[in-house]
């Protein structure tokens, strides 16, 4: 969990040591979504006030799950 500021490299070191060696679609997708999220959180501060965490579980969980669907077909 990152529960506070954290660097790049902080992140990367996290998400690589505990998904890529077990789930590589996994790191890349969290990677993605902590991006995308901190630059909307960035923008759009006053959407954000109050929320002490943004949890990303069920988000990846119905990513990677979507995308086994339809790359399986």
């Amino acid at each position: 969990m990152i529960d506070k500021p954290m660097s790049p490299n902080d992140i990367k070191r996290i998400l690589y040591d505990r998904c890529f060696p077990f789930d590589p679609i996994q790191a890349v997708l969290q990677q993605e979504l902590i991006i995308n999220i901190g630059t909307f959180v960035t923008t759009n501060p006053e959407y954000f006030r109050g929320i002490l965490k943004i949890r990303i579980g069920s988000a990846v969980f119905i990513t990677s799950t979507l995308t086994y669907l339809f790359v399986s077909e």
